[in-house]
């Protein structure tokens, strides 16, 4: 019988959600917002679309890698992230480069014992140390532009020296694979580590935009390995600290002039995304699960009310308080309790 009333519950949810599809994912004061889908496979590609995304915020580009018994030459990541482009129809896809290492270690690519694998052999790391790798990737994510809009946006970067080595060699292999001057193709980083906040007014100089990663950015600004079963109580996404943090990146990146968004786990949060919109973020990216009431809930919100949550949100001393505010705005605003519970 339990299991019956939450399969209704669902099911009303569903019906209720997909009735609001084809309005605009603004707040209710008419604050625009710009909702895109995180995708790992090419399977997540037509429920983003079919959820009204405005793009792909996200394309983990090392899940062909991890699947796979050896590496995939440029043609087959080429028709990969070229299908990938194809079924967006239009819209902009954000690619990140390969993001292996820490917890996704390739079966078939030794990799040294490391007694902290997140600290450690990962994301550009591995690309800059194994550089014809990142360069045939580079230019198939190039060739793929031909089909339409790309982003494409590097891991775990940490100074501006990392950043204008992976733009320059975006740039070299731009002239090998004969891509038009004239076509647009962004380059951004991840802001995920503590030092890229730090250095972030320096980082804009060389970036486009900027796309949190929240899930290792409270990783690295809690010191908590998010994979450890013994610890992992004390990861939390909406720990103050982080919110101080993503404060810190949101308002550095508006005094550059920096697009920013955020991809994160925290992205597809509803209680998350509310914190979110009160420090000033517009843009997220989130897994096609979450798109449905996520974007319904971003209609059921006044956006300025939300900002008079900023100083108490940055002033918490708990996550449970953080989520506290957001769950009391919530109610006050009379935000249906079933999107954000």
């Amino acid at each position: 019988e339990e299991y019956s009333r939450l399969e209704d519950d669902l099911r009303e949810l569903d019906e209720e959600l997909r009735a609001h599809l084809d309005e605009e994912v603004k707040t209710l004061d008419n604050e625009p917002v710009k909702l895109q889908g995180n995708a790992a496979l090419l399977s997540d590609v037509p429920r983003i679309v079919e959820f009204g995304a405005a793009g792909i915020g996200l394309y983990r580009t090392e899940f062909p890698f991890l699947i796979r018994t050896d590496l995939p030459d440029e043609d087959t990541q080429y028709e990969i992230y070229s299908r990938a482009v194809k079924g967006m129809g239009g819209l902009p896809t954000t690619f990140r480069t390969l993001d292996i290492g820490g917890d996704k270690p390739l079966p078939y690519m030794p990799i040294t014992h490391e007694e902290n694998p997140q600290l450690g052999w990962r994301s550009i790391r591995i690309s800059f140390s194994m550089e014809e790798l990142f360069r045939v990737q580079v230019r198939a994510l190039l060739r793929a532009s031909e089909h339409g809009p790309i982003r494409i946006m590097f891991p775990m970067v940490t100074d501006p020296g990392e950043l204008k080595k992976a733009r320059q060699i975006v740039l070299e292999e731009r002239g090998t694979t004969g891509i038009p001057d004239s076509r647009e193709i962004p380059i951004g980083a991840m802001m995920e580590v503590p030092s890229a906040v730090v250095l972030i007014d320096q980082l804009a100089k060389h970036a486009d935009f900027f796309s949190i990663g929240s899930n290792d950015l409270a990783q690295y600004v809690l010191a908590v390995d998010r994979g450890n079963a013994i610890i992992g109580h004390l990861y939390d996404t909406m720990h103050p600290a982080v919110m101080r943090t993503i404060n810190t990146v949101a308002e550095a990146s508006k005094a550059s002039g920096t697009q920013l968004g955020i991809c994160g786990e925290l992205s597809g949060k509803p209680l998350g995304v509310a914190a979110l919109i009160a420090l000033g973020l517009r843009d997220f990216s989130a897994t096609p699960s979450a798109l449905m009431k996520i974007r319904r809930l971003l209609q059921c919100v006044d956006s300025k009310e939300l900002a008079a949550l900023k100083p108490a949100i940055l002033s918490a001393g708990s996550p449970e308080e953080v989520r506290n505010i957001v769950r009391e705005a919530l109610k006050k605003g009379e935000v249906p309790e079933m999107l954000w519970r």
